[in-house]
């Protein structure tokens, strides 16, 4: 994969596909083919080494964002955009905060696997033009929309993973180098479940409170 500064008018818009699931893929193919004749897919891969391997020029790269390792994608989208393609988030994911990763890291939209196909070839064009795009509304809603996720710090997030895995205040606030002191903890706590609230949901207990941190994508 090498550097490109998008089409030149008149080409054809070069596509790649990087998703661990060949039926996925086989259905962009199909998609480009019946409905994009200003479009060529010119890679379709398991990951994103592989894509990166190819001796080919890509504008616009649909990247899913969990590929068989399990773990996000998301991080390698500051290499692929250094090659000058643009990256677009294509999954079925619907938590909130992993996609707004993506888009941290410099995707340049989401598309949900579930959107019609003419909406997944509109979104492609709209990024080839430089544009950020969603595929819809519930996409667009994920990744702008305040009131669907808790924002909470990588601290907090952390305090619930090692709450949630069993360990006691105490041990917690050891780890965290803060204090011995479990008040220090019960404080984030207290502060996390603020932030819920403020959503309009009722946190219980801890166990529930990293569940609703889960829901949202805090946690794997």
């Amino acid at each position: 994969m090498h550097s490109v500064n998008g089409p030149r008018e008149g080409e054809r818009i070069r596509v790649a596909s990087i998703d661990n699931h060949p039926v996925v893929r086989d259905g962009i193919e199909l998609s480009l083919m019946r409905r994009a004749p200003d479009m060529e897919l010119v890679a379709s891969v398991d990951d994103v080494e592989q894509l990166l391997a190819l001796d080919v020029a890509v504008d616009v790269v649909l990247l899913d964002l969990y590929l068989a390792s399990g773990t996000s994608s998301a991080p390698s989208i500051p290499t692929l955009m250094a090659t000058g393609a643009r990256v677009l988030v294509y999954t079925t994911q619907e938590k909130p905060v992993p996609l707004r990763d993506a888009v941290a890291y410099g995707a340049c939209g989401v598309l949900l696997k579930s959107d019609p196909p003419e909406t997944l070839v509109g979104a492609i064009r709209g990024a080839a033009d430089g544009e950020f795009c969603c595929s819809g509304p519930l996409a667009h809603a994920l990744v702008t929309d305040p009131t669907l996720a808790a924002q909470l710090s990588p601290r907090q997030v952390e305090i619930l993973r090692a709450l949630d895995e069993g360990l006691t205040y105490r041990q917690v606030a050891a780890m965290h180098g803060v204090t011995k002191d479990a008040s220090s903890v019960k404080t984030h706590l207290s502060r996390i479940r603020e932030k819920f609230r403020a959503l309009g949901l009722e946190p219980g207990n801890t166990h529930h409170l990293a569940w609703l941190a889960q829901q949202q994508g805090h946690l794997d």
